[in-house]
C-alpha cells in the first residue's frame, strides 16, 4: 500500500474530506443524538412520575376504605403501556394490597441497538406515595423497561448509518469535483513543466477561463513561459547580434586560454593575414614584431590592459596596434582572456599631421583665434600674443570684444556676425586696440567651424597685422595723387591765372567806373563770379590731394564727372581731344574723392597711352540692366542695374600678357621715374569697394577701353536745399567775431550789421578770450578762426567749456583737413564755415546754429552730430 505522502493530490483531497467530513458529522450525530435520548429519556421519567402520582392520588380513598377491586382496575388500566412491566400498591405496613404483572421478555423480546452504558437493562421503578392530609395510607410503585426510549434510540442509530452513508456518497462527489477543479490544473502545469524541461519548448500554453487561485496560478505560469520565451528569444538573439558583431567588428578579437588562441573573428584573420586553422592553438606573443608585454597570468588583478605595441603580419609587414585586453572569469571554469586589437596606423598618421598642425600653428605669422559658437575664445597662437600685446591666459575664456576700438559701429558687428552665424565666411578687415591702447589693422578671415550634421561648434579666424601696410599704402596713394596733380598742373595754373586776370581786369574797370554805377554792378558781378570760379577751383584740388578719406556716401556720380572734365580739359596736351557723353544722372554708393580720383587716374593713363600722336579720350557714362547668367561677363557680376562708365582711347594698347597684370600694385608698363604703378590698382580698389566690377578690352595699335559697372541706387535722398529769397535775419543776438586779418573782421561786421545781429570784433585772440571772460560780455555766438597768433581758434573753444559758459562755437578757415571732428563736438564747435564765405551762407550757417541752440529738443537730438565742413 502506498505512503500517504505518495499518493495524487486527489485522492489525497478525497481522503482528507471524507475523513474530515465523516467524523464529523458522525460525531456531530452522536451528539445530536446522545443529547435528544437523554432530553427524551428525562421527559418520559417525569412523565411516568406524574403519572405514578396521578395513580396514587386515585387510590387515596380506595385505600382508605380497602376497596381491592377498584385498585385491580385501577392498576389493570396500565395494561395499554407497553412498556410498563408491573404495578403494585403497598398497603401502609408495606404488604401488597393489588399487583399487575406483565409476562417478562422471552425469545420474541424485540432488540433493540441500545448499549447497557447508555440505558441499563433493569428496568426503571417509580413511586409514589398515598396519603390523605398527611396520613399515610400507602404507596404506588411501577417498574418500566423503558421500551419506547429504546426504540427512540435505534431508530436514531439507523439514521445516523443512513445519513453516514449518504454523506460519503456526497464527499466522494464533492471530492472529485475539488480533483477536477484542482488535481486537474495542477497536473496539466505538471506535464507541461515536464514537456519544457525535456524538450526545452516554451511555445506550449495551458488555456484557462478560471479567476480563482488556480486561473490565477494558470495565469502565472503562462506568463512565466511568455517571460522565459522572450528572454530566450532575447538570448538567442543576443547571441546572433554578438556573433555578428563579433564576426563583423572592425577591430581584430581574440579570445584566448593562457596564451593561446582559442578563437577570433574574421577582422582578426584579415589584419594578420593567417588562415583560421593557422590561428588556433597559435600563441597570442608570436603576433607582434618585439618581446611583447602582454603577459596575462602576471596580472593579479585581472584589471584591463591598454597599450599600444607594433604588430607584425604573416607577411612580414609591420603596423601600429592598440590593445585592449579584459579577463573574462566563468564561475567553476579557468579565465579567459578576451582581446580587442585596433589598427592604428592611420591615426597614428593623422596624429603627426596635427601635431605638425599644431606646430605650424604656434609659429605662424598671422594672428590665429578659435572660439566656441558663442564666440567665447577657445585658442590663440603666439602670433596673437606678440600683436595684441595680451597673453593667452588673458585671452582665453572673453570674448573677443575686448579688443575693439570704437571704429566700427553696431551695423558694422552686426553684419559680421550675422554672415559667419548663417554657416558662410566673412572677409574684411577690422580695426582693433592693443593692450597698450594702440590701433591695430588686420585683414581677417573668419570661417564658421560646421561638425558633419550641419551645426556651427564654433569660429576660426586668421588675422594679418596691415597697420603699416596700410600707413605705406595711405602714403603711396597720396604720392598717385601729388604725381596726377603734378600732370594737372599745368592746367590748372592756366585756369587761375585766367580767372586771376578777370579779377584783375574787371577791379581795375570798376575803379575807373566810380562815376557810372550801372558799370560798377556789371564789373562787381562779374568780378564775384571769377572769385567763385576760383574757389570751386581750390576746392577741387584740395579734395583730390587731401590725405583723408572720407566716408561713402549716396552721390550723384554726374557732377563729379564735370568737375573732373574741367580740370582734364584745362590741363591736357592741344593734340588730344576728350570728349563727353553724359547719358545718365544716376546715383551710386562710393565716395566723391574715390569717383574724382579714378576718372582722373583712368584719364591720366589714356593720356600717356596716346602720347605724342593725336588721339582722343571718350568718357561716356549711361545706365545699363544686367539679366540672366552674367557670371560669363565677370565673375563678381550680378544680375541688376548698374550705372556704366567707358573711358576709351585710341593709344597704342596693351598685349594680352599684360593684360593679366594691370591692376597689380606698382605694376606699370612706363619707364622708370615716371609712374608709381599704382594708378590702377587703386582704380581697382575703389570700383571693388563700391560693390562694383571693371572690363578691360586692348589691342596693340588700337587703343584701350575700360568698361566700370558700378550698382545704382533706385532710393535716394535728395540732399539738395532750396534758395529761399533773400538770406536768414537775425534776432538782435550778440555776436563775437575774432580773426587775425581786419579785412575779414571788417567784412563779417559789416555783413552781420546788415543781416540784423549785434557784433563785436577784435583781431587779436587774447583779447577776444578776455572779452569772453568778462561777466557783461553775454555773447549768444563766437565766430573764430582757426590759425592765428597766440591762440588758435581751438583753444578758444577750449576756454568757453572751460569757463561753463554754454556759447556755442563756429569755426572759421580756409583749410579744414586736419581737424578732428570728434574733438571739435567735445569742444562745442557746431559747425565749420570754410573761406571764402558769402552773405548768404554765413546768414544761413548762424542761424542754423543759433535755431538749434536755442531749441532744446533740437540740442538734445543734435548734441551727438557733428554737421562737418560747410561750404562756403
Amino acid at each position: 500500500m502506498k505512503n500517504f505522502r505518495d499518493l495524487t493530490i486527489g485522492k489525497k483531497i478525497t481522503l482528507i474530506l471524507m475523513g474530515t467530513s465523516l467524523g464529523s458529522f458522525v460525531i456531530a450525530l452522536i451528539l445530536f443524538t446522545g443529547l435528544a435520548l437523554y432530553k427524551a429519556k428525562e421527559s418520559y421519567i417525569k412523565d411516568l412520575q406524574s403519572t405514578v402520582k396521578i395513580l396514587a392520588e386515585n387510590c387515596q380513598e380506595i385505600m382508605d376504605f380497602g376497596i381491592y377491586e377498584d385498585a385491580q382496575k385501577i392498576l389493570n388500566s396500565l395494561r395499554e403501556r407497553h412498556s410498563i412491566l408491573s404495578a403494585t400498591i403497598f398497603d401502609s405496613s408495606g404488604k401488597k394490597f393489588a399487583e399487575f404483572k406483565r409476562p417478562t421478555w422471552g425469545e420474541d423480546e424485540p432488540f433493540y441497538l441500545v448499549p447497557e452504558y447508555i440505558l441499563p437493562r433493569a428496568p426503571l421503578r417509580v413511586c409514589s406515595k398515598i396519603k390523605i392530609e398527611e396520613r399515610p395510607l400507602g404507596k404506588l410503585c411501577i417498574e418500566d423497561n423503558l421500551e419506547e426510549i429504546r426504540a427512540l434510540f435505534s431508530y436514531y442509530i439507523f439514521g445516523i448509518i443512513g445519513l453516514t452513508l449518504f454523506s460519503l456518497f456526497g464527499i466522494y462527489a464533492i471530492s472529485k469535483r475539488l480533483q477536477n477543479l484542482i488535481s486537474t490544473p495542477i497536473t496539466e502545469l505538471t506535464d507541461a513543466l515536464k514537456h519544457v524541461s525535456e524538450k526545452k519548448d516554451f511555445s506550449i500554453r495551458i488555456d484557462t477561463d478560471r479567476k480563482d487561485e488556480i486561473g490565477q496560478l494558470v495565469n502565472a505560469f503562462n506568463y512565466m513561459l511568455d517571460q522565459i520565451e522572450a528572454r530566450d528569444n532575447q538570448i538567442r538573439a543576443s547571441a546572433k547580434r554578438y556573433k555578428a558583431l563579433f564576426e563583423s567588428a572592425n577591430d581584430a578579437i581574440f579570445i584566448l586560454h593562457e596564451n593561446s588562441i582559442i578563437h577570433f573573428n574574421l577582422k582578426a584573420e584579415q589584419m594578420f593575414g593567417y588562415a583560421q586553422d593557422e590561428l588556433i592553438g597559435r600563441p597570442f606573443e608570436s603576433l607582434f614584431s618585439s618581446s611583447s608585454p602582454i603577459i596575462m597570468a602576471a596580472n593579479p588583478t585581472n584589471a584591463p590592459m591598454n597599450f599600444e605595441i607594433e604588430c607584425i603580419k604573416k607577411d612580414g609587414s609591420i603596423f601600429f596596434g592598440e590593445i585592449n585586453i579584459t579577463t573574462v572569469t566563468v564561475e567553476g571554469e579557468e579565465p579567459l582572456f578576451q582581446v580587442f586589437i585596433r589598427d592604428i596606423s592611420e591615426r597614428k598618421a593623422y596624429e603627426e599631421e596635427l601635431s605638425r598642425l599644431a606646430l605650424a600653428l604656434e609659429h605662424a605669422a598671422e594672428d590665429i583665434m578659435i572660439t566656441d559658437a558663442n564666440g567665447i575664445i577657445q585658442y590663440v597662437n603666439p602670433a596673437f600674443e606678440k600683436i595684441t600685446g595680451y597673453s593667452r591666459s588673458e585671452a582665453l575664456g572673453r570674448n573677443p570684444r575686448f579688443l575693439k576700438s570704437g571704429n566700427h559701429d553696431e551695423a558694422f558687428y552686426r553684419e559680421f556676425w550675422d554672415t559667419i552665424k548663417s554657416g558662410r565666411i566673412w572677409k574684411g578687415k577690422f580695426v582693433n586696440k592693443r593692450k597698450d591702447g594702440a590701433i591695430i589693422e588686420e585683414e581677417a578671415t573668419v570661417s564658421p567651424i560646421i561638425t558633419s550634421n550641419g551645426d556651427i561648434k564654433g569660429f576660426v579666424a586668421i588675422k594679418r597685422d596691415v597697420t603699416q601696410q596700410v600707413k605705406l599704402e595711405k602714403h603711396l596713394r597720396q604720392a598717385q595723387k601729388m604725381e596726377a596733380i603734378g600732370t594737372l598742373a599745368g592746367g590748372i595754373a592756366h585756369d587761375f591765372n585766367n580767372i586771376l586776370a578777370g579779377i584783375f581786369g574787371y577791379t581795375e574797370i570798376a575803379l575807373h567806373n566810380l562815376h557810372d554805377p550801372n558799370k560798377v554792378k556789371s564789373n562787381l558781378e562779374h568780378l564775384l563770379k571769377a572769385a567763385v570760379r576760383a574757389k570751386e577751383l581750390v576746392a577741387q584740388i584740395l579734395t583730390f590731394s587731401r590725405a583723408k578719406e572720407t566716408e561713402p556716401q549716396p552721390l550723384h556720380i554726374k557732377p563729379i564727372v564735370k568737375e573732373c572734365l574741367k580740370l582734364l580739359k584745362a590741363s591736357l596736351p592741344k593734340h588730344i581731344e576728350i570728349r563727353d557723353e553724359i547719358l545718365s544722372d544716376a546715383m551710386v554708393f562710393s565716395d566723391p574723392v574715390h569717383i574724382h580720383q579714378m576718372i582722373m587716374n583712368l584719364c591720366t593713363n589714356a593720356t600717356h597711352a596716346i602720347q605724342e600722336s593725336n588721339g582722343c579720350i571718350l568718357l561716356r557714362i549711361e545706365d545699363e540692366c544686367l539679366e540672366g547668367d552674367v557670371k560669363n561677363i565677370h565673375p563678381e557680376a550680378r544680375p541688376g542695374d548698374y550705372c556704366k562708365i567707358t573711358v576709351s582711347d585710341n593709344g597704342c594698347g596693351m598685349p594680352p600678357e599684360i593684360l593679366d597684370h594691370i591692376f597689380e600694385p606698382f605694376f606699370t608698363t612706363k619707364e622708370e621715374g615716371k609712374g608709381t604703378g599704382l594708378g590702377l590698382s587703386i582704380v581697382h580698389g575703389i570700383v571693388k569697394q563700391a560693390g562694383g566690377f571693371i572690363l578691360v578690352k586692348s589691342e596693340v595699335g588700337k587703343g584701350s577701353t575700360f568698361e566700370i559697372f558700378l550698382p545704382r541706387l533706385h532710393h535716394t535722398q535728395n540732399t539738395f536745399v532750396e534758395k529761399v529769397a533773400g538770406p536768414p535775419r537775425g534776432l538782435g543776438e550778440k555776436v563775437l567775431v575774432i580773426d587775425d586779418e581786419q579785412s575779414i573782421t571788417h567784412l563779417a561786421e559789416e555783413m552781420l550789421t546788415m543781416l540784423g545781429y549785434k557784433v563785436v570784433i577784435t583781431n587779436d585772440g587774447i583779447s577776444g578770450l578776455e572779452m569772453l571772460r568778462d561777466p557783461n560780455g553775454d555773447f549768444d555766438l563766437v565766430i573764430t578762426d582757426l590759425s592765428m597768433p597766440h591762440i588758435t581758434g581751438v583753444q578758444i573753444a577750449q576756454e568757453v567749456q572751460n569757463m561753463g559758459k554754454k556759447i556755442p562755437v563756429i569755426l572759421c578757415s580756409g583749410f579744414t583737413a586736419n581737424l578732428g571732428e570728434q574733438s571739435l563736438r567735445e569742444l562745442g564747435v557746431k559747425k565749420i564755415l570754410k573761406k571764402p564765405f558769402t552773405m548768404d551762407v554765413l546768414a544761413r550757417i548762424i542761424r542754423e546754429v543759433l535755431d538749434n541752440y536755442n531749441n532744446e529738443q533740437d540740442s538734445e537730438s543734435s548734441s551727438g552730430r557733428f554737421d562737418g565742413a560747410e561750404e562756403g
